[in-house]
C-alpha cells in the first residue's frame, strides 16, 4: 500500500490502532485511526459521555511536533492540539474543545431569545 504525504509528512489513512486503559492520549502522537472499544485511555475529554469507551480517535501529526487529535463519539466531536518538545511525549497546547453541533447552536439561540424576552429586548 502506498503512503500519502500531507505537508510532506507520511500519512496512511488506514493505519489502525486499538487503545487500552494503559494508553495515555498525551502519548498518542502517530498519525492514524484509533478506537477505544470497551476501555478508556488516560487524558480523554472529561465531558465525554461514555467515559472514554467506544470512541474513534483521529490523530494527525502535522509537522515536526504539532499533533491534532480528534475524539469522535455518538455525534460529538472534541479537538485538541499537542506539541512534542523532542522527547516523544505530547504536551497539550489546548484543552479538549467540543465542536458545536447544529443542535447545540439552536439550543443556545433559544436560551438567548428567552433571556431577551425576560429583559425586554425581544422584538415588539
Amino acid at each position: 500500500m502506498s503512503k500519502l504525504f500531507i505537508d510532506k509528512v507520511k500519512f496512511n489513512p488506514f493505519d489502525f490502532h486499538e487503545l487500552s486503559a494503559a494508553d495515555d492520549m498525551n502519548n498518542i502522537l502517530r498519525s492514524g485511526f484509533y478506537v477505544t472499544r470497551g476501555t478508556n485511555p488516560k487524558n480523554f475529554p472529561t465531558a465525554e459521555i461514555n467515559e472514554g469507551r467506544w470512541a474513534t480517535v483521529l490523530v494527525y501529526n502535522h509537522d515536526n511536533g504539532q499533533i491534532l487529535q480528534q475524539w469522535i463519539i455518538q455525534g460529538r466531536t472534541y479537538n485538541r492540539w499537542l506539541t512534542t518538545p523532542g522527547n516523544g511525549i505530547g504536551v497539550p497546547t489546548t484543552d479538549w474543545i467540543k465542536v458545536a453541533t447544529q443542535t447545540d447552536l439552536e439550543s443556545l439561540q433559544s436560551q438567548i431569545n428567552d433571556l431577551k424576552n425576560k429583559i425586554g429586548g425581544g422584538t415588539h
